[in-house]
């Protein structure tokens, strides 16, 4: 199949079985690489002196509500939803009958790995990141630098930074403490250290990926973390 990346990816093609029946089998992407909607140069940049992120969802059946320029509606979104870790699969935003001021801040350079946000709630204002770290360690040193470059946006205001780091902290987050690499842990904590955020506690199992492997080989770590300031 041929996809013509200058158009919108699609959400479904249809197949021709050996019975000569066409069945639709429906696409789900894990992650899309953000897209500079002018030019339509994929990782582009230098349009408008910013990135523009083509976001694209066949997942909304309802008319979403009004709301005021430069804002973002966030709605309540189910697994298959989560964008590359940036969303949540626990409801904490209201339902979608309830939209939600949100005003972008920061984007992420290219590659994205993370979105910073202005959220209003209850009239109450705080700032929340939506993170996915790669695994490249280049990747990685960027992210925390922006992380540093985000406290100077955020201030004195209340600050989440949550998400897929693809990265851990302390020994105790690997299954295997040889895969365990006390250099990259203490970068991640350096950065937390200077922007000044904290774990919060989690009641859920312990480890939040596992490499799905039976045996000897089946690995598991804590990469998933949610992390505020006091």
């Amino acid at each position: 199949m041929v996809v013509d990346v200058t158009s919108a990816l699609p959400h479904s093609i249809e197949v021709l079985t050996a019975s000569r029946k066409v069945v639709t089998v429906r696409i789900k992407y894990p992650w899309r690489p953000t897209k500079c909607v002018p030019c339509k140069v994929f990782g582009h940049n230098e349009c408008n002196k910013k990135m523009v992120a083509e976001i694209e969802s066949d997942k909304i059946a309802m008319k979403a509500p009004s709301v005021a320029p430069n804002m973002v509606l966030v709605m309540k979104a189910s697994k298959d939803d989560a964008l590359a870790g940036f969303v949540s699969t626990t409801p904490v935003l209201p339902t979608p009958t309830t939209p939600v001021p949100v005003r972008i801040v920061q984007n992420s350079l290219a590659p994205v790995q993370m979105l910073l946000l202005s959220v209003v709630m209850n009239q109450k204002s705080f700032v929340v990141s939506f993170v996915y770290g790669f695994n490249q360690v280049g990747a990685k040193r960027q992210l925390w630098d922006e992380l540093r470059m985000g406290l100077g946006l955020v201030g004195n205001q209340p600050w989440i930074v949550l998400g897929d780091f693809n990265a851990v902290r302390w020994q105790q987050e690997r299954s295997d403490p040889t895969t365990f690499y006390s250099a990259s842990a203490g970068e991640f904590n350096c950065c937390s250290e200077d922007i000044g955020v904290e774990e919060l506690n989690s009641t859920h199992p312990w480890f939040t990926w596992s490499n799905k492997r039976l045996g000897n080989d089946h690995r598991c770590s804590r990469i998933d973390k949610a992390l505020v300031n006091s």
